[in-house]
């Protein structure tokens, strides 16, 4: 094995020097804190789950966990396939029994092409100009989207659960799945059914660009993951204002539901917004205090619906004849021998 190269440490020693600068001028913690509590809204020590209220809350339904998973196959554009599958677990059955999709995307077939070629058309009505490639790669994104919005809408009407939850933020399902979100949204407001979007790497800005205009004299925090980390206490959650609207129709709060320091976000529906005093307790309880900070329930639904390379490999091996598979799909560094 080679030695790192002298000068690629150098590079990431100069990487260090800046970010330590960078952080040593960060806000005081105390001063953040006191910030978030006049500004921004009210933090708040983690309640403990009482039975009573558990029950109140599921009112005999169960809990559901919705993740998807996409796995590809092939190196170069447009030979290759992507496999979706999405999943909606009740709580009240094994993780396997749970409502599942599945879906394939592949550039060469027809529908497929001219779904690419629809995106390619829609953004450049819009001015911007977009490869094959990179129109793929959003069809997929939007594929995925849709499955996992459609596997969590037949759990809701065959479970009637009391809150399903997603794994991920609830931005990424309005923008690639706008139609099959609003449905839900509907069907699930309608059943009274509480929905939450688990964001375990907070990708946001504002909250961090509303805290550093606070701090003119320091260091700005380039986003909410980095200005939140080590904030907030072990088992306190950050109630976020109404009436500040980081995410407009959804409402977002902050949260360390155990040891790590760094936070995570739950996001819910506007017209549920005074459903998250409630719901952040129960999310406590389901979070193992070691962990990353995902219901223990969420993680079960994301190992079980992970399409595993064994898998994929499997699948194609027989659905493809092998000629084709080299052919088309095998690329020359998977056959190295080093």
């Amino acid at each position: 094995m080679l030695a790192l190269d002298q000068g690629l440490q150098e590079l990431l020693i100069t990487v260090n020097s800046l970010l330590r600068d960078r952080t040593q001028n960060y806000p005081r913690r105390d001063a953040i804190r006191r910030y978030l509590r006049e500004k921004i809204g009210t933090l708040q020590k983690r309640a403990p789950l009482k039975i009573d209220a558990l029950r109140a809350l599921a009112d005999g339904r169960p809990l559901i966990g919705v993740d998807g998973s996409v796995h590809s196959y092939g190196t170069v554009f447009p030979h290759i396939i992507y496999c979706f599958r999405a999943l909606a677990s009740a709580s009240t059955l094994s993780v396997e029994k749970g409502i599942s999709r599945v879906d394939l995307f592949y550039p060469e077939m027809a529908d497929h092409r001219r779904e690419i070629e629809e995106i390619i058309s829609q953004a450049a009505a819009g001015g911007e100009e977009l490869a094959p490639e990179t129109a793929a790669a959003r069809a997929v994104r939007q594929r995925l989207a849709v499955l996992e919005v459609q596997v969590a809408m037949e759990a809701v009407n065959k479970y009637q659960p009391f809150a399903v939850l997603f794994d991920g933020g609830f931005l990424r399902y309005g923008g690639l799945a706008p139609a099959q979100w609003q449905e839900y949204r509907e069907l699930s407001l309608a059943k009274d059914v509480v929905s939450i979007g688990i964001i375990e790497e907070i990708g946001t800005f504002d909250l961090a660009r509303k805290v550093s205009a606070g701090f003119p004299e320091a260091s700005p925090f380039s986003c909410d993951r980095e200005l939140l980390f080590g904030i907030l206490k072990k088992g306190e959650w950050l109630a976020v204002k109404e009436d500040l609207e980081f995410k407009k129709t959804y409402y977002t709060c902050f949260a360390r539901p155990g040891y790590y320091p760094g936070a995570v976000a739950y996001d819910f529906f506007q017209e549920q917004t005074r459903r998250a005093a409630e719901f952040v307790p129960l999310l406590f309880g389901l979070t193992p205090q070691g962990g990353r900070g995902i219901p223990q329930w969420l993680d079960q639904v994301d190992a079980a619906v992970r399409i595993t390379r064994g898998e994929m490999e499997l699948l194609l091996a027989s659905g493809l004849d092998r000629e084709l598979r080299e052919r088309l799909f095998v690329s020359q560094r998977e056959r190295r021998t080093l």
